[in-house]
């Protein structure tokens, strides 16, 4: 059974009494909203109902079902911002002390309770969690300003070195690439978070992206001296040689079909978004470098390149394309999809 007050709970009390409950209840509910519940198991459900709001969870230790030990420790599991607080008589301090030492209760309170000390010490146990969700949240705020900068300055990156390649027509590269990556579940982690040295990470975010830049350029330079000349309906047949089979399945109607137009799917799918995804300190692979090399590849050929998502495979097509106009990057659209 559950019973709260008409404001969002912030503490939950769990005790099998009925007279507790009540006696709880009416006290603590004029220092902070209340909800109850009479068992751990009940309690356990409250906890998973309120979760967003509540910042307290006091319980008794001897209960039917789920004990308040367990319950502490499902709460330590799932919802670690949480306070816990144990209240239990004097004769079952070896429970409490089970409990404090595997880290499951952050205060204990003994009963009987005094009503003036019961209150003050919710008081400062609701303020001490208060205190601590709001520097959570902005911790949480200042990761997610980390992680949108990393993000922005990887993308902004990869349209430097394919524009420093190709030149005005250097965007539309990245943005096959930036699509693939979306298509293929791709999430830019690397050390995003909250970096201890932001400078010490800039510079060596920056030695990254001019090795990468090398290493596409090899790449680039040895497609464009091997397959000069290439007819526009060889062009599934040139990546399948320039990849291998271990990288790209070629599709049937890349061979059979006498047009300018192919398919073929990526297979190693992890290799083909590592700029975004690895670590900093992470080697990049060659058929990474490879990947954006062909890309940039197609584009100076004027090939129009289709992206498509079918089950678990990124397929492509290929066709000849027009002469278009350059395009402008993006980059806040693309890294706040990653």
């Amino acid at each position: 059974m559950e019973y709260q007050t008409s404001s969002s709970p912030v503490i939950l009390f769990v005790d099998d009494e009925p007279a507790t409950v009540k006696y709880f209840q009416r006290t603590i509910g004029q220092v902070a909203p209340v909800v109850t519940a009479h068992s751990g198991d009940d309690g356990k459900q409250v906890l998973d109902r309120h979760a967003d709001t509540l910042c307290v969870l006091v319980c008794d230790q001897r209960m039917p079902g789920l004990s308040g030990h367990e319950l502490l420790r499902y709460a330590k599991e799932n919802y670690p911002n949480i306070v816990r607080v144990l209240t239990t008589a004097y004769s079952e301090i070896e429970e409490t002390v089970n409990a404090i030492n595997d880290g499951q209760v952050q205060r204990y309170i003994q009963k009987p309770w005094d009503l003036t000390s019961l209150q003050l010490e919710l008081k400062q146990v609701v303020e001490f969690a208060r205190v601590r969700r709001e520097r959570d949240d902005l911790l949480f705020e200042r990761s997610s300003y980390f992680h949108l900068q990393f993000v922005a300055n990887r993308i902004g990156a990869l349209y430097l070195l394919s524009s420093t390649l190709l030149g005005a027509f250097g965007v539309r590269p990245v943005d096959h690439y930036l699509t693939a990556a979306e298509m293929l579940g791709t999430r830019a982690t690397g050390q995003s978070g909250n970096p201890t040295n932001p400078l010490d990470l800039a510079i060596r975010e920056a030695g990254r992206a001019v090795d990468h830049l090398v290493e596409v350029k090899k790449w680039l330079d040895l497609m464009l001296d091997k397959y000069q000349g290439e007819n526009w309906c060889r062009i599934a047949d040139v990546l399948f040689d320039f990849f291998g089979p271990d990288y790209i399945a070629l599709h049937p109607l890349g061979r059979e079909v006498e047009s300018d137009e192919c398919a073929l799917d990526l297979v190693a799918r992890d290799r083909f978004a590592q700029f975004l995804s690895a670590d900093t300190n992470d080697e990049l692979s060659d058929e990474h470098a490879k990947w954006l090399a062909c890309l940039i590849w197609l584009e100076k050929r004027r090939t129009t390149v289709h992206l498509c998502k079918t089950g678990n495979a990124l397929s492509m097509k290929f066709s000849s394309g027009v002469v278009v106009a350059p395009v402008n990057a993006d980059v806040a659209h693309w890294a706040a999809r990653f």
